[in-house]
């Protein structure tokens, strides 16, 4: 085994001490994802997603991150378990304060209610901090053997496609729904990376199309969000509840019903979610 080989075998077994799945990624231009950012673009965006026009260029290039990049890994966080049961909407509001404040406070829609939901990921500690904390780990100790190596850990917040970039590295494709979905976790998974310094032979992109003739998941969106690999976000009640800010405006309550906190009836659909309940990544904790 060569010298790159052994890096990258010691990055993942690194790496899978606390992702649920990893894989290497070449730092070359996503060229492909442009025009798909550009025309999602396009269609027009509702408040609170407007960050998605700046630059969509620089996006598709790791290098405008970290120009040293010459290789990516990504990593995803498995977040299963079973649906949550409904809350009470001062539950709710203590687990927004306790998860830091990343999320925005109860809509006054739902305070009246005597009961609501929240999507799976919202009863876990904010993600981005354990994610990022697990990936600045792993590059801590690749480190401590390869001191030259250097790297950057991205998760969510940062201008990175992130999911064109686990498709690349081999870790899934994008679905229907327009999450990434891995073939034995399913889509209830968060991502993160490190852009690295090294360069490291790359993983075999994971095959498109893998939802076939399967349309679970649009027939399933209550409010018509979905059409194939497509959200359109002003009819989305996770956008509403987790990206909008202000109250709700007339319509959106409709929309959202009970869903406060996100919404996971598009992945409860997916077949490939089956069996996934038990898999949940030892990085996150819940707050419930």
């Amino acid at each position: 085994m060569g010298t790159e080989s052994r890096l990258k075998a010691e990055l993942k077994r690194l790496a899978l001490g606390a992702a649920s799945s990893a894989g290497v990624a070449g730092a070359d231009i996503l060229s492909s994802s442009v025009p798909q950012l550009e025309n999602y673009i396009a269609r027009g965006l509702p408040p609170g997603l407007g960050w998605l026009a700046r630059a969509p260029r620089r996006r598709a290039d790791i290098r405008s991150f970290f120009p040293k990049a010459r290789s990516v890994l990504m990593c995803a966080f498995c977040y299963g378990g079973p649906p949550p049961a409904p809350l009470s909407p001062g539950e709710l509001e203590r687990i927004t304060a306790t998860r830091g404040g990343r999320n925005l406070p109860l809509k006054k829609a739902f305070a009246s209610l005597p009961s609501v939901n929240a999507a799976r990921y919202f009863l876990l500690r904010d993600y981005h901090a354990a994610v990022k904390a697990a990936l600045e780990g792993v590059l801590a100790k690749l480190r401590e053997n390869h001191p030259e190596t250097e790297g950057r850990v991205f998760c969510d917040d940062s201008p990175v496609l992130e999911k064109a970039l686990a498709v690349k590295a081999g870790l899934g494709w994008v679905g229907k729904n327009t999450l990434l979905i891995t073939p034995r976790r399913g889509s209830f998974v968060v991502l993160g990376g490190i852009a690295l310094s090294c360069e490291l032979g790359p993983d075999t992109p994971c095959a498109t199309g893998g939802c076939g003739r399967c349309e679970n998941c649009l027939r399933a969106c209550p409010s018509g969000a979905l059409e194939p690999y497509v959200l359109n976000p002003a009819r989305c009640a996770s956008y509403w509840t987790t990206l909008h800010k202000g109250e709700l405006p007339p319509g959106a309550a409709e929309i959202c019903g009970q869903r406060a906190a996100g919404c996971d009836i598009c992945q409860d659909a997916c077949p490939f979610n089956a069996g996934t309940s038990a898999a949940v990544s030892a990085v996150f904790e819940a707050v419930r």
